[in-house]
């Protein structure tokens, strides 16, 4: 466990309890914030990328903090399982953190358990947060014709719409995609309606889709050997 986490983070028992141990010498407090949020921003992102890497959910949950001289240290219960460590790849090492990762991460961890619609815009986040540019027609190739597969990317850009606009709020180009979409994919064009079993069905079959793409894109973010 050590090894995968920044050289000032450690792990100790107390009372039965598995502890977090962050020492931050020189903390950065946001403004308005408190050290008690800087420390607990740094466990969290820490326990996204546990969840990312494994799937164990440690929902940490921050005991006590210390400070003085202005430094910082935090302890934060993780509920931490024996078997964590083993599930975590010998390659991975302490993350050198980008702000876009982090929240990568976070919504990779929200989208694990909302509605179905919610999900798609969650990880579809996840891919529009390393290609921003969403008119980019090399980053999102334009879906001109329903006869042929869209490129993923820019199945998981018109999934998303599907699931979020009404038909005529959607821009004339992309309305025009969508509407292509809707018939690759036999539904009919218009808002996605979670009452409707087949729309239910078609977006079911797409979220692995839509998933795996976002999942690559943190793969990629992963610090590894």
């Amino acid at each position: 466990m050590k090894a995968v986490l920044p050289p000032h983070f450690s792990v100790t028992q107390e009372n039965n309890e598995m502890l977090l141990v962050i020492e931050i010498p020189n903390p950065i407090v946001p403004d308005g914030g408190s050290l008690n949020e800087a420390v607990f921003s740094e466990v969290a992102r820490e326990c996204d990328r546990i969840y990312f890497l494994t799937g164990v959910d440690l929902k940490p949950v921050l005991k006590r903090r210390e400070s003085c001289e202005g430094a910082g240290t935090g302890y934060a219960y993780l509920g931490m399982k024996a078997d964590l460590v083993a599930s975590l790849k010998s390659d991975v090492l302490p993350q050198a953190w980008e702000e876009r990762l982090e929240r990568q991460l976070a919504l990779w961890k929200l989208a694990s358990s909302v509605p179905l619609s919610l999900k798609v815009n969650l990880l579809f986040q996840i891919i529009e947060a390393k290609y921003p540019e969403t008119n980019n027609q090399r980053d999102y190739p334009p879906y001109l014709d329903d006869s042929v597969t869209p490129d993923p990317r820019t199945e998981a850009l018109l999934l998303r719409h599907f699931v979020s606009h009404q038909k005529n709020t959607v821009m004339t180009q992309v309305n025009t995609q969508l509407g292509n979409y809707c018939r690759y994919i036999g539904v009919a064009e218009g808002f996605f309606n979670p009452k409707d079993l087949n729309h239910v069905r078609v977006v079911n079959s797409k979220v692995k889709l839509i998933s795996d793409l976002a999942k690559q894109i943190i793969n990629a973010a992963i610090t590894r050997k």
